[in-house]
């Protein structure tokens, strides 16, 4: 499947989930999307979706507002949590996922863990990884 444009960045989620930030159930309400193609918006502090894309529990029955959501890109083995706001209306009309580059990022930034180093690099390239022991 390729993507809407080549002229624009879009990444492949292959599912996102939003939940309600106010439903704290063990199961609260969840629009569920599989497959689909966001833009990855690198001047967006924040990802959008349409509100008409959501179910009316999920965003507690109002036009706007803020959710939870997770998402999980092929070939990664790790979900992200986050927030993303709904509108009855996104600029420009669009209607696909917009994800938010800053958001994604300083998330990814506490959600990562390195790896173990190989000891032998840590030698080799002391400033490379600081004082490793």
């Amino acid at each position: 499947m390729l993507p809407p444009t080549s002229y624009i960045p879009f990444v492949f989620a292959s599912r996102l989930i939003v939940t309600s930030t106010t439903d704290m159930s063990d199961e609260p309400p969840k629009s569920i999307f599989e497959n689909v193609w966001c833009l990855w918006d690198s001047g967006a502090q924040t990802s959008f979706i349409l509100t008409s894309n959501l179910n009316s529990t999920v965003r507690d029955n109002r036009d706007e507002g803020s959710a939870l959501m997770d998402i999980t890109f092929s070939d990664v083995n790790q979900t992200i949590a986050l927030a993303i706001h709904f509108r009855p209306q996104l600029p420009n009309g669009v209607t696909f996922i917009i994800l938010g580059q800053h958001a994604l990022l300083n998330r990814l930034q506490y959600q990562i863990r390195p790896v173990s180093i190989n000891p032998q690099f840590s030698q080799e390239f002391p400033s490379a990884y600081g004082q490793l022991k």
